[in-house]
């Protein structure tokens, strides 16, 4: 089975619209943390470059084939891993 991992967008650019100059960096961070602390260290931070979605970001993926999550506060991860949580339980069955 192919790992699954979180693509978290930390690009920079000019505008204020890239996910990194709106938190990207800190939300691979606190998530990192948190998949140690919830035990899911077979779970992978990815940082990227873009999910092609700037203007709803900062945006965060499960992959493989997972869903897409838009306007990720830092404060407010626990349902990115809840939804991850029902995404590896469902790839087991």
């Amino acid at each position: 089975m192919q790992s699954i991992s979180l693509l978290v967008c930390v690009n920079q650019r000019n505008s204020g619209l890239a996910c990194g100059n709106r938190g990207g960096d800190l939300i691979a961070e606190r998530l990192a943390r948190r998949l140690q602390e919830e035990g899911l260290t077979e779970v992978a931070i990815e940082p990227i470059r873009c999910l092609g979605q700037c203007v709803q970001g900062p945006n965060v993926r499960i992959a493989p084939a997972g869903p897409m999550f838009h306007r990720v506060d830092p404060e407010q991860l626990e349902p990115l891993l809840v939804a991850l949580k029902g995404f590896m339980v469902q790839r087991q069955g």
